[in-house]
């Protein structure tokens, strides 16, 4: 459980990327990326957090944003803000003075605290304490194990494209499959056009093979539903069922 609790969890540094990943993929698209609603709902604290207070004191926007649901009493619990960011541990910072504020309980911050600390500007302004040497450990850990998922995952997926091309190459240098398929695929290509063209020429306009499909199932479904309800055509399904298991033939 030890290894599954910080090897499954990401960094605080992991989420800064992905949101910073998400930001310019939006910007790209001429999307605006929003790690939170507009409004807050209800019963609910909006926490900002900063890696380092010098990004408070310098007015710099937050790295991360959320949403943390309050206490039936109104507090909040810092557990929970650790638990979303993969914090060791949070420090809300006074809005007023740019400092550290020491609440009550280390873990908890009450109903007037939650209010007077997100009194300025909405958000509860939090930082990560220093990190102890256990938990550098495990982050480091972390991201090696990271890196070679990722090594592995490139490899897994480079592998087979690198055997494919050499496979392709070596076909086409050696033997003439490659050349024989090219020249097939290009001969039904060609057929399929004269085809089209022969068909259009016929008609005298252009075929939306698609809606053509699409009419002849209409046509023979209507043409089946009129054969069973006038009579000319029985399903019986079931004894056309027992007859192909008797006799290999499904007509009555």
């Amino acid at each position: 459980m030890v290894f599954s609790n910080f090897l499954l969890r990401k960094t605080p540094s992991q989420h800064i990327q992905d949101v910073n990943q998400m930001t310019e993929e939006g910007a790209l698209r001429g999307l605006d990326y929003r790690q939170v609603p507009s409004k807050i709902p209800h019963r609910h604290a909006r926490v900002a957090f900063y890696d380092g207070l010098w990004k408070i004191t310098e007015l710099k926007r937050a790295d991360l944003y959320a949403d943390i649901p309050l206490e039936p009493c109104g507090g909040l619990d810092l557990r929970k803000v650790c638990a979303v960011w993969g914090l060791e541990g949070c420090q809300p910072i006074d809005p007023m003075r740019w400092t550290i504020f020491e609440p009550g309980s280390p873990h908890f911050l009450s109903s007037v605290a939650v209010k007077v600390l997100s009194d300025y500007d909405g958000c509860i302004k939090i930082i990560e304490p220093p990190l102890s040497d256990s938990a550098q450990r495990k982050r480091r850990m972390r991201e090696v194990t990271s890196d070679i998922t990722v090594t592995l995952m490139s490899l897994a997926t480079m592998i087979p494209l690198a055997v494919q091309t050499y496979a392709s190459e070596f076909l086409d240098e050696h033997t003439s499959l490659a050349r024989m398929y090219r020249n097939s695929w290009r001969e039904r290509k060609q057929l399929k056009r004269k085809a089209v063209s022969w068909v259009s020429w016929l008609c005298g306009f252009e075929i939306d093979w698609a809606a053509a499909a699409r009419l002849l199932i209409v046509v023979v479904t209507l043409v089946m539903l009129v054969a069973v309800l006038t009579g000319r055509f029985e399903l019986s399904v079931r004894q056309r069922a027992r007859n192909w298991a008797r006799t290999g033939s499904i007509s009555l």
